[in-house]
């Protein structure tokens, strides 16, 4: 029998099972951020804490390296940072979500009383045509999960593309009732769509949140709205849309018209690597964001896997970051204070005063935590940050400039992979966080971010921070070694 025909006779289930216990080569695996089971991971679903535990789900294809049709993989935590793999929560099993081009969609988590429920993008047939929908799920232990027995529960309103609404993001109000939002595409423009119930069963469409009006890409993937401030943050990812990889529209929820007004566009990050963010509360009350460090090939930016091609793993998840309103109406992404449990041992230079080239201590180790705040009278200093051969750092506060590239190994050149521009009339701030195969980067105290993957295999990858000419004083200089908190599962 043909392996395409056991597969067919074969539920996804089985499969999954049979897959995951067959040895898999994991080279060159992060060592501290978020990572998935063997097999292709994408967007981060259903980030929740729920009965002392955070939960995060994520898009996952057991069977390959690319896209699939995909189940919920599970993960839980206590800390954020030590993450214990479970059974999927999700898999393709029923009629309204085991289309070929489907499976269990991204989607969203909601705690209601003692309760995990689960809503995601089922891919079916209606009417003879192959359309996205939305599904229930829920638990009472937060591990094993019932789909409803009549689901879908919401279909596209009319007018929108069918095959184009998915990704709902569920919460519940203040009166008890629920809304999700989800993205669209609305006459060939990205929407964010608006649906009220009062039981999570029966849903009413309620209109458009937000559009695209041009500016955004043509359809709206992973919508996330909640409060910021007085305002309200409306986070999204784009497609077609090369100028940005992830949106935030900051305005006023308008609670009777269902809109969001007034929308000022923010971009949450300006690297290639921070695409389907999602938010939840944390422990202590927190808005937490985090992404998946990719994007799709429509994206200019997006490449290959270089020297992880090697190994049976692709994709990771951003580190967990705290977002915050500014007195200056800019949202600020900081990293979350539970990474700082990370740090091993620090390193300091002997002065602050850099007048030659300072490496770090342990020229194998990439897994790193560097913070620098220039001084006040440094307005002309041009500061360097090397890792290896395939990544590069430059600071220029006379331009106010930071910009990153890098490249794999198999790369000749550097190539730009991100600038910011960083504020006039403030002493700059650079915090970055260097892993086996990523950097992120958090300047001007969180105002700007920039995330960026790189594969270098090499053995040796000194970190070396240089002045470009001549010294540069700094106020603060620190790094810490941090900890190999993922499993050391390389061959």
């Amino acid at each position: 029998m043909k392996k395409c025909e056991m597969q067919k006779e074969q539920s996804y289930l089985q499969r999954l099972q049979q897959t995951l216990r067959e040895p898999k080569l994991l080279h060159l695996r992060q060592h501290y951020h978020f990572m998935g089971l063997p097999g292709w991971i994408n967007d981060p679903n259903g980030l929740v804490y729920y009965k002392g535990k955070y939960h995060c789900f994520y898009q996952y294809n057991p069977f390959g390296l690319t896209w699939g049709q995909p189940c919920w993989g599970h993960a839980v935590s206590e800390d954020l940072l030590r993450w214990t793999q479970l059974p999927p929560a999700l898999v393709p099993d029923q009629p309204y979500d085991t289309n070929e081009q489907g499976g269990c969609f991204s989607g969203s988590a909601l705690v209601v009383g003692e309760r995990l429920y689960l809503i995601y993008t089922g891919v079916c047939f209606r009417n003879g045509k192959c359309v996205q929908a939305q599904c229930l799920a829920w638990s009472n232990d937060g591990v094993n999960f019932e789909k409803n027995e009549k689901n879908p529960v919401a279909y596209a309103p009319e007018g929108v593309d069918a095959s184009c609404f998915r990704d709902p993001k569920l919460w519940q109000n203040d009166d008890g009732t629920f809304c999700f939002v989800c993205g669209a595409k609305l006459n060939g423009d990205g929407a964010a769509l608006l649906f009220r119930s009062a039981d999570l069963l029966q849903w009413t469409y309620c209109g458009v949140l937000a559009a695209s009006e041009g500016r955004f890409g043509d359809m709206w993937e992973c919508p996330d709205l909640f409060p910021l401030g007085n305002q309200y943050m409306l986070c999204l990812s784009p497609m077609h849309c090369p100028a940005y990889r992830n949106v935030c529209l900051i305005g006023y929820y308008d609670r009777q018209s269902g809109a969001l007004r007034e929308a000022m566009p923010v971009c949450p990050d300006e690297g290639p690597d921070y695409y389907a963010a999602q938010s939840f509360t944390d422990a202590n009350g927190r808005r937490v964001q985090l992404a998946w460090a990719n994007g799709w090939d429509w994206m200019p930016e997006f490449h290959g896997w270089g020297a992880v091609s090697q190994g049976f793993w692709r994709g990771w998840f951003t580190l967990p970051r705290v977002v915050t309103p500014g007195v200056d109406g800019h949202p600020r992404f900081r990293p979350h204070p539970q990474l700082q449990k990370l740090r091993i041992w620090a390193a300091e230079p002997e002065s602050l005063v850099l007048r030659a080239p300072w490496t770090l201590p342990d020229e194998h180790e990439t897994a790193w935590e560097l913070f620098l705040k220039l001084s006040t009278d440094e307005t002309g200093a041009q500061l360097s940050l090397q890792v290896g051969q395939c990544l590069l750092l430059e600071l220029d506060v006379r331009l106010r400039t930071l910009r990153m590239f890098c490249r794999d190994e198999e790369e000749s050149e550097l190539r730009p992979c991100g600038e910011i521009r960083l504020t006039s009339g403030q002493t700059p701030t650079v915090h970055v966080f260097l892993d086996r195969c990523s950097a992120e980067v958090f300047a001007d105290d969180g105002r700007a971010c920039l995330s960026v993957k790189f594969f270098d295999a090499r053995v040796q990858r000194p970190v070396t921070l240089r002045p470009a000419s001549g010294s540069v004083r700094l106020q603060t200089i620190r790094a810490w070694a941090l900890r190999h908190v993922n499993e050391e599962s390389e061959s």
